[in-house]
């Protein structure tokens, strides 16, 4: 058997593509948690790729739409408003490969692999199986210094909370203004195909025709203004938007237990169309359970809120912003946990 933390379930099942296997833990009340739930969460482990489809093309028309709007119609006083819904969407594409990266998608592997990329990677300049190494890692070393996401991040004083509400805001303007670059030059080294990997070249020559295709579409319809707006978004607010997101999975907590390694947020609709879409903001539910797809995880939730060890240990804050008392900007301000 392979090396799980505490309170992870078999993320890549080896008797089947969407097998729940839940798996002995060392904290006695996660272990009696996951005897309980097992059939539960057998249940709920079943896949619907049609959500995943509804949810990956009910995003490509709102981007289309925002596309569409920001290059023939918005007046300029407007682009920035456009821009900030724009990579709200493209952050979006990023919680839906995550479903691929944990073969949520299809039982062909390489067919689920292959849209992914096509449809949900490779627009925000990721690939699947650039990313699933370093994903599974973070999952299997959850906060320790074998999680690669942990390494890149430890013992940076702007990963370190409580912190001046004056420094997170410092911290997200230079996020927009400047960061960019530097957050995807350091993503693509992380997440880029390598030529070590399996079909490595093919992969490559894939995704570079990918983008050659879609340079060519430009060239065609003469759709700079499209481009344009989407590389901004890309390279502007993308980068502040999955700041929020990292820090509200796994900083400015405790990490004593399976319970509070992550957070679950109930937040509004707002804040989920900007931050936290497709359910990805019960993200303490998506670590106990990650053989869940996202279509189930408002389910898991509600039944892990039956369980009183869940209730009384269980990291859970009110809102990303607003409402400011609960929320995880007064968690990562003032060191107030919920």
């Amino acid at each position: 058997m392979n090396s799980y933390s505490p309170g992870l379930t078999r993320e890549f099942p080896t008797r089947g593509e969407f097998e729940f296997d839940p798996i002995i833990v060392q904290n006695g009340s996660a272990r009696v948690l996951r005897k309980t739930l097992a059939d539960d969460v057998r249940e709920l482990s079943r896949c619907n790729p049609l959500r995943l489809i509804w949810a990956t093309s009910y995003n490509w028309l709102l981007c289309m739409g925002i596309l569409w709007y920001g290059s023939a119609y918005a007046p300029w006083w407007l682009l920035p408003l456009v821009i900030v819904v724009l990579a709200a969407r493209q952050h979006a594409f990023g919680v839906v490969m995550h479903e691929v990266t944990h073969y949520r998608f299809l039982k062909n592997r390489a067919l689920s692999d292959f849209l992914g990329n096509i449809f949900m990677a490779y627009p925000v300049l990721f690939t699947i199986e650039g990313y699933r190494p370093n994903h599974i890692a973070h999952h299997s070393k959850l906060n320790s210094d074998e999680d690669p996401d942990w390494q890149l991040k430890k013992g940076k004083p702007e990963w370190e909370f409580p912190q001046p509400k004056q420094a997170f805001l410092l911290l997200m303007l230079r996020l927009v203004f400047f960061g960019g670059i530097a957050y995807w030059v350091s993503r693509i080294k992380r997440f880029a195909t390598q030529k070590s990997q399996t079909n490595a070249r093919k992969l490559m020559t894939i995704q570079r025709v990918y983008y050659l295709l879609i340079l060519g579409a430009v060239c065609y319809f003469e759709a700079w203004m499209v481009l344009g707006l989407w590389i901004v978004a890309l390279f502007t607010v993308l980068p502040a938007i999955a700041r929020i997101r990292s820090i509200a999975e796994h900083f400015g907590m405790s990490w004593e237990n399976d319970f509070n390694m992550s957070r679950s947020i109930e937040c509004s609709w707002l804040e989920r169309f900007l931050i936290g879409p497709f359910y990805i903001h019960y993200h303490l539910e998506h670590h106990l359970y990650p053989s869940v797809p996202f279509h189930n995880l408002p389910a898991l939730h509600k039944r892990l809120r039956g369980e009183p060890e869940f209730e009384q240990q269980a990291h859970m804050t009110t809102s990303y912003f607003f409402p400011y008392q609960g929320s995880l900007l007064q968690e990562i301000t003032e060191g107030k946990t919920h």
